[in-house]
């Protein structure tokens, strides 16, 4: 079911070349015709100094189309955590009245990033706004 809150993904024991993604869902449960304008962002993070937080790259997709892809246009910019941390917030589209999409956070580590990055930890609370649109 939809909440307010989702239970955030452990991504322990990535490694350089490493991948992977969280799956959620999103919905405009308003009666009234009123859109929303949804947006993620990172909070709350533990080490914004940290190897892990300039190298752990996040981006959030959201499937607009309901055709069970994520197509081009529907994928933010990828960013470090710790740029997330200090700069602005990913647009994941407009929500009509009763819509609901599927998103996905991915994470990945770049293959060039150095080996002992793999023992290293960090945590951060993931965002999701939504305001109205006119």
């Amino acid at each position: 079911g939809f909440g307010n809150s989702i239970v955030g993904p452990s991504f322990s024991g990535m490694f350089p070349g490493d991948e992977r993604s969280q799956y959620f869902w999103l919905r405009n449960n308003s009666s009234a015709a009123i859109n929303l304008a949804t947006t993620a962002d990172v909070a709350n993070l533990s080490a914004p100094s940290s190897l892990l937080g300039d190298n752990l790259l996040v981006k959030w997709a959201c499937d607009l189309s309901n055709d069970d892809s994520f197509q081009l246009g529907e994928t933010s910019s990828e960013f470090s955590v710790n740029a997330w941390f200090s700069g602005g917030n990913a647009s994941l589209g407009t929500l009509t009245p009763g819509q609901e999409v599927e998103c996905a956070m991915i994470s990945r580590i770049p293959s060039s990033a150095d080996s002992s990055i793999s023992s290293a930890s960090l945590s951060f609370d993931a965002l999701y706004d939504a305001t109205q649109t006119p």
